[in-house]
């Protein structure tokens, strides 16, 4: 069966049913369900006739008639009851009757959707399958259309389960267990190996799995019914769990696992010492990794995939693991797979662990790197290898002896084919070795590192003109002296004591600890000479600085080398500038130790090698550096070549300036991409004898530079489309053979291929784009239609992507009508007439599907909801003439100017009010920036909102501040609520006397009233005078029966002037006896989630007293108002668009009046009355490139604890990169990306970043509690770092931010 009919079939009825509303997880497991059931209609007739049993004939029957042709609605739900309750009975599988059916019948809840699925499932979507293997596959085809991040947890890949399952080789009549079996990859992939390999295989072989996934475990089953096999034992149950004893537990010949990542719990310590583990862990990796090796029966094999952070891992039960697993014998392999084999889509690498029950024990391990095994691009996680490749694998995994490595040839890329990467992907490393580096089993091979392979190629160029000697030779390393505390000093003294922080820029910046003078004279030994070079030996590994006259005479601290120059030999300058070096640094990096804290030992760093020139040629490498910044490796390179290449190296002098400028950046639009290659080409070219030169082909890579930049020349001149993309195609594969064929060991080569290396890497991006750029925008030939009348209309589906499609299908839902067209190019539209009968609604919705096929062959699909007005003849919209925008978005929706867009809060006003109207109970309202508190408050303002009630509003934001400190003086903040009170006053129609004894009469102008304050408020007793005040107010409200609400917004700023000394700490206690002593004083306190913190504070006095609200997110409901209601003369938005809408700003008002602000906008420039979802993401792109909300929120995310800040940042960027159909971020998952890229996160640390996160509603929690996920709160904000922020760039950050605290 064709696969493309398969896909084709299948995102066809996709499309139908999620039309209906239904939810991706909900058509999956429907479809699952009904599948089963079809397919065990024709498999239970013969069945239940041979077994002759009643309950099998009698589902059967049930079967019949639920896929029948002519089934009504009403029949459905009895059909569904009776064969879900008979199909626990009537099928003997093991695992099936311990199933819940009664979950699922919300499946079958919407009877449009049951009866599209039964009618298509009736025909086997209209396929022609007669065959079981068709059948199967087409089940594979649902599973991989109907995959989501939730689904991605419990599946593996095609190259995971094929390399799994050839390395582990299950045979015939062995048994087989999969202990976190999901939907059963592993074990069916075993299956088919072992068929394939042996017929007559099913009456000896068993295979057993076990999953907590109800939803997981079904779809294992329908997988091994469709195999025809039932010889299969799959339970939903822990893997982990269980009621046997270490020793009585059953034995398997083969375990095949993939735990899930990133799973810890605090019982599982427990469970450790239940099943009595040799090693206690939180960490569900390390249980299925013990569970695995004690289910083994004696020479049993197990192959478990893990993410590699546990092979290096620091934590100590990493490195026990590792230990117990190494000393005992038990693993054989360590093999690193491919990126994104682990979990697909995913940045986490994978490796598989290959464990033994052999008595055999062996002093070696055998590793593998097949991430170089593979060329780029060759294997994705969702294609199979071909045979000959795994052959050769599983050859060199198992030989007894490895050939010799043939080293990788200068220039040529590793994965190449035909440069011997098999000879080096795989090695052995002794027991010993592993040992002696803290049992670190990283599948990564120690070669020849770069430095040592390019003064290798140095000295083969010039002979002995250069000396290379070990820095032992030419500078006496020293340690520098440790010195406790207490020997130290902050007052300044010529003995200072120099710490990594100190140094900067190879100089020692500032020193600010000294060592006390007595002290210093006796450690005279130790002091510093003007000369010397101190390099840190821990913690940041390899930062430098010249000792000047600044240090002359101090101490360097124990962090440090000291290395007392011979300057017979070497230059102290150049040896500095030597050591900081690319090439240096990373020697120095590949060498570091350590569990806890990394260094380099003395024995280490004495035998780094070091490039001895002439002392002249030493100095000439200084100045260049200092004058150019041109790295003393790469100057000494270059000279040695005697280069006569000018026009060449002004070329690439000119490339890499050009590149760094105009190509290194996140801007990727094609258009601009295509202009900045052009510009840089032509610039290139127009360099005087550049063309000559090069066609002089003096190198073999000359003239393919010149073909390259005559491509790229004038590619801007070409639109996105097919032809710019087989230009792109061809430029970037001619950069790929530059790369190959270009050594690249001197520095002008080296700087060559690395500016075309990002010419390529924007090739590749603008080649993704035009690849990815499948748009089709579908619009109505008319803004409204008739009501109640019989209408004809069409709808135009024009092709904005970059590439043509062909054999497009439209279709609609509800039916009114369809089209189709062989081939759509790319710019160009095509027509469906459609009609229906309109009703008297105020709109007319339907869904329009269409499917079709890139011109590579893929398979896409999409849908949009439109939306027509419905009129009589006499109705339309008003025009946008007399239109102005009703959204809000610079301040608080006022009763006056907000009335319009102020929906949600009705239910929460009242629950103020309730609150305050008896009792006069404080309020603290909390919420984050823009959730809306302001707001509320605005509409709480006044007497007639609470009976009985004076509510006044008052903001600390309007408080004059201090001069010279950030904060609010504590008398001020008494004269603003005096000031408040007194202004709400004067309009209830009475006498108003001021604080300084002055009167405003009722019905005067409220005038001078701050200066009255002033006057009457003094310095002196602020609180005393804002007291006896208060008490005069509260008795001129008597006679009219109200009393004083005191809403006090942004009260948690408060904090920012006690911390600053600026606002007495007993501001709080002051508020506190205000409301405590006076019956009817009240107040209402806003402030972000900062509340919770001051709550935990001294301000718990105060907050004592009150009761907390939380003000979040709208309803659905009201949130839908705030986007239909005010523009409902002007506009009508598809429910899509609205959902879409909500969905983009989780409901948060502010941003829902932000993008509806634009899209008001945008629909009076182009006089669109009907919003869509194309609309929606046009607007929603345009705010996250300008909206400075998210930046300070951004901000914010690294402004919280102490520590952490830009390992915050980069928790975000993971979550955006994840967020749409990614596999989902549990917490061991956030840990392990970081840890994978260096920065070392202990749980409690990690813990407090995410909550603080969630504190800021940037991220949220979804699930249970150990199984739960997190993701970004707001999409909006997803997309808004995404655009913005570099994720390498920020991780720089994160690892610089972790060695400058490792360094304090």
């Amino acid at each position: 069966m064709d696969n493309k009919e398969l896909i084709g079939s299948v995102k066809s009825i996709l499309a139908r049913l999620h039309s209906f509303g239904v939810s991706k997880e909900d058509v999956r497991n429907l479809l699952v369900l009904l599948f089963l059931l079809r397919w065990l209609r024709d498999e239970m007739i013969s069945f239940a006739e041979y077994n002759g049993e009643s309950e099998s004939l009698k589902l059967a029957d049930r079967l019949n008639r639920l896929f029948s042709s002519d089934i009504s609605f009403r029949e459905i739900d009895q059909h569904i009851d009776e064969s879900l309750s008979l199909l626990r009975h009537s099928v003997k599988v093991e695992g099936l009757s311990e199933l819940d059916f009664s979950s699922k019948y919300h499946l079958f809840k919407d009877k449009r959707v049951v009866m599209e699925a039964l009618y298509w499932f009736n025909q086997w979507g209209g396929l022609r399958l007669d065959r079981r293997k068709d059948i199967s596959q087409l089940f594979e085809v649902i599973l991989q259309e109907t995959r989501t991040p939730q689904t991605t947890q419990f599946s593996s890949s095609k190259l995971l389960s094929q390399l799994i399952v050839a390395i582990a080789d299950p045979k015939s009549g062995e048994t087989i267990l999969d202990p976190c079996v999901g939907e059963g990859n592993f074990l069916i992939a075993a299956h088919n190996a072992i068929e394939a390999a042996d017929t007559d295989f099913l009456s000896h072989t068993s295979f057993t799995g076990y999953d907590l996934s109800e939803d997981a475990i079904l779809i294992a089953m329908v997988r091994f019914f469709l195999s025809g096999t039932f010889n299969f034992h799959l339970s939903r149950r822990s893997g982990l769990y269980d009621s046997y004893g270490r020793g009585q537990q059953p034995k398997y010949d083969v375990v095949l696992a993939q735990p899930p990542v990133g799973v810890k719990r605090e019982d599982y310590r427990y469970l450790c010492r239940e099943k009595q583990f040799p090693v206690l862990t939180n960490d569900i990796v390390g249980m299925f990794i013990q569970q695995a090796v004690f289910s083994l029966k004696l020479g049993g094999r197990a192959i478990i995939a893990i993410p590699e952070g546990l092979l290096f891992g620091k934590n100590k039960s990493q490195v026990e693991l590792r230990q117990y697993l190494v000393e005992h014998g038990y693993i054989e392999a360590v093999v690193r797979i491919p990126p994104k084999t682990l979990i697909e889509d995913s940045g986490i690498r994978g490796a598989l662990l290959l464990l033994s029950s052999s008595k055999n024990r062996t002093r070696k391990v055998r590793f593998a790197d097949l991430s170089s095994y593979f060329h780029r691009n060759s294997y994705k996680s969702s294609m199979g290898l071909p045979k000959i490749i795994l052959e050769q694998i599983l050859e060199r995994l198992f030989c007894e002896e490895l050939p010799e490595a043939i080293p990788l040839p200068p220039g040529v890329k590793e994965g190449t084919v035909g440069a011997g990467v098999s000879t080096r992907a795989f090695w052995d490393v002794s027991v010993e070795e592993i040992a002696t580096n803290n049992w670190d089993l990283n599948p990564v091979r120690k070669e020849d590192d770069a430095l040592t392979v390019l003064l290798t190629d140095f000295r083969k160029l010039v002979g002995d003109e250069v000396k290379v000697e070990n820095l032992s030779k030419v500078a006496q390393i020293n340690t520098g002296k440790s010195v406790r505390s207490s020997e130290q000093t902050d007052i300044e003294n010529p003995y200072g004591y120099i710490r990594i922080r100190d140094i900067e820029n190879f100089k020692i910046q500032k020193i600010t600890t000294w060592l006390q003078e007595d002290l210093a004279r006796a450690y005279s030994g130790n002091r510093l000479n003007k000369g010397n070079i101190l390099i840190s030996k821990t913690g940041t590994i390899g930062k430098l600085a010249l000792v000047d006259d600044n240090g002359d005479g101090a101490f360097a601290g124990n962090n440090f080398y000291v290395l007392r120059v011979n300057s017979a030999k070497v230059s102290p300058e150049y040896l500095l500038y030597y050591l900081s070096t690319s090439f240096c640094q990373d020697w120095l990096d590949s060498r570091k130790r350590g569990a806890v804290q990394q260094h380099i030992n003395t024995d280490v760093i004495k035998t780094l090698p070091i490039l001895l020139p002439s002392i002249e040629m030493q100095k000439r490498a200084v100045a260049q550096y200092e004058q150019h910044g041109t790295d003393v490796i790469a100057f000494l390179k270059e000279n040695s070549q005697q280069s006569d290449e000018k026009a060449v190296e002004h070329l690439v002098d000119v490339m890499e300036t050009e590149v760094a400028k105009k190509i290194v950046g996140n801007d990727t639009s094609i258009e601009k991409s295509a202009n900045l290659l052009s510009e840089i080409s032509l610039k290139a070219l127009s360099i005087d004898g550049v063309v000559d030169e090069l066609n002089s082909q003096q190198k073999d890579w000359y003239l393919r530079v010149l073909n390259i930049l005559r491509v790229l020349k004038d590619i801007n001149k070409i639109p996105p489309g097919p032809v710019l993309l087989n230009i792109l195609q061809d430029a970037s594969e001619q950069v790929a053979q530059l790369c190959e064929v270009t050594a690249g060991n001197y520095n002008l080569e080296e700087r060559l291929l690395r500016s075309f290396a990002y010419i390529r890497g924007r090739i590749d991006r603008c080649i993704d784009i035009i690849f990815a750029n499948v748009s089709i925008v579908v619009s109505s030939s008319v803004g409204e239609l008739e009501k109640n009348s019989d209408v004809e209309f069409s709808i135009s589906l024009d092709n904005q992507g970059f590439l043509p499609l062909k054999n497009v299908v439209v279709e609609t839902s509800p039916n009114f009508g369809s089209g189709d067209n062989y081939y759509l190019a790319d710019h160009t539209s095509m027509e469906v007439s459609l009609s229906c009968k309109t009703t008297d609604a105020d709109r007319v919705s339907f869904t329009v599907l269409w499917r079709a096929e890139t011109l590579a062959g893929k398979q896409v699909s999409g849908s949009s909801e439109l939306a027509i007005k419905l009129t009589q003849f006499s109705e339309e919209f008003k025009s946008f003439e007399t239109a102005s925008n009703p959204y809000v978005t610079g301040s608080p929706l006022e009763p006056e100017n907000g009335a319009l867009v102020f929906y949600g809060r009705e239910t929460f006003i009242q629950q103020v009010v309730r609150q305050i109207e008896s009792n006069g109970n404080v309020i603290l309202l909390e919420g984050n920036r823009r959730a809306g508190k302001t707001s509320i408050l605005k509409h709480l303002e006044g007497s007639k909102t609470i009976p009985n009630w004076l509510v006044v509003y008052s903001s600390l934001q309007g408080a004059e501040g201090a001069t010279d400190k950030v904060g609010v003086p504590t008398v001020e903040v008494f004269r603003e609520m005096a000031r408040s009170i007194a202004s709400a006053i004067t309009k209830t129609g009475v006498d108003v006397p001021l604080p300084d004894g002055k009167i405003i009469l009722a019905g005067k102008p409220a005038l001078g009233i701050a200066r009255s304050c002033k006057a009457g408020i003094g310095e002196d007793a602020p609180f005393i005078d804002f007291r006896d005040y208060l008490e005069v107010l509260l008795s001129v409200l008597e006679e009219k029966q109200l009393g004083i609400v005191l809403m006090l917004d942004e009260f948690d700023k408060l904090q920012e002037g006690i911390d600053n000394g600026v606002t007495s700490p007993q501001l709080p206690e002051n508020i506190r006896y205000l409301i405590q002593n006076y019956s009817r004083f009240s107040a209402i306190l806003t402030g972000s989630r900062r509340l919770k913190r001051l709550r935990e504070e001294y301000w718990s006095a105060l907050y004592g007293l009150g009761t907390n609200l939380t003000v979040s997110a709208l309803d659905q409901t009201s949130a839908e108002k705030v986007v239909i209601e005010p523009v409902k003369e002007y506009i009508a938005y598809s429910g899509e668009a609205v959902e879409l809408i909500l969905s983009l700003t989780a409901r948060q008002p502010y941003l829902i009046q932000k993008m509806c602000n634009r899209i008001f906008d945008y629909a009076v420039r182009n006089s669109a009355h009907s919003i869509k979802t194309n609309d929606v993401n046009f607007i929603a792109d345009e705010l996250i490139i300008a909206d400075e909300h998210f930046a300070s929120l951004w901000d914010y995310a690294r402004l919280g604890p102490v520590n952490g800040g830009y390992r915050r940042q980069v928790l975000l960027c993971t979550l955006s990169s994840n967020f749409n159909n990614k596999p989902l971020c549990t917490f061991g998952m956030l840990q392990e990306y970081l840890v994978q890229n260096g920065v070392d996160v202990k749980d409690d640390e990690l813990e407090a970043d995410i909550a603080y996160l969630r504190e800021l509603e940037l991220v949220n929690f979804f699930g249970e509690d150990g199984t739960g996920y997190y993701a970004i709160e707001v999409p909006l904000m997803a997309k808004w770092i995404s655009y913005h922020q570099d994720s390498e760039v920020v991780l720089k950050n994160a690892l610089n931010e972790e060695g400058s605290n490792n360094d304090k």
